[in-house]
């Protein structure tokens, strides 16, 4: 009867340390969105290698796009993936990929990001004086495990 009991006990105090490692331990990270109350176009500034980068939320783009001109400072890997970009350019050019390894909160994940040419996506630069660097879509977040919370203005990171 004193060995259940003090079975019991044990597996009380492991359940307890369980919850209260994930509860506090392991917090989520929040990244706000941007001047969301002047910009129609939520972005928020992800560190990727070191470097900030201004990536723009976008829930309904299938894949991730980063520009050309600010990967040379990054560790990565060609992919063998080639996407045709039609929304960014009118003809639909077909797109390098690269596998970039990032550090979300902790975890590192590999994603592939299509490389835009282009020097302005969606003409931030010219209609606010914003550098964006790239779109996170659909894949990064389903990668990440990111959260899109348009009501209270956030992408959070488990």
């Amino acid at each position: 009867m004193v060995s259940i009991l003090i079975f019991l006990w044990i597996a009380f105090i492991l359940l307890f340390l369980s919850y209260v490692a994930r509860r506090f331990v392991h917090k989520s990270i929040l990244y706000p969105f941007n001047n969301w109350d002047t910009i129609d176009t939520p972005y928020i500034t992800l560190n990727i290698q070191g470097h900030d980068f201004n990536m723009i939320v976008d829930s309904g783009a299938s894949v991730s796009i980063i520009r050309r001109d600010f990967i040379k400072n990054l560790n990565y890997e060609l992919s063998p993936r080639v996407i045709k970009m039609i929304a960014l350019t009118d003809d639909g050019v077909n797109s390098d990929t690269i596998t970039v390894p990032i550090n979300v909160n902790g975890n590192e994940i590999k994603n592939d990001f299509v490389i835009y040419d282009g020097s302005d996506i969606a003409n931030f630069e010219v209609k606010h004086g914003i550098t964006i660097h790239g779109i996170l879509g659909v894949e990064f977040f389903r990668n990440t495990g990111g959260i899109v919370d348009f009501t209270n203005k956030t992408v959070k990171f488990p």
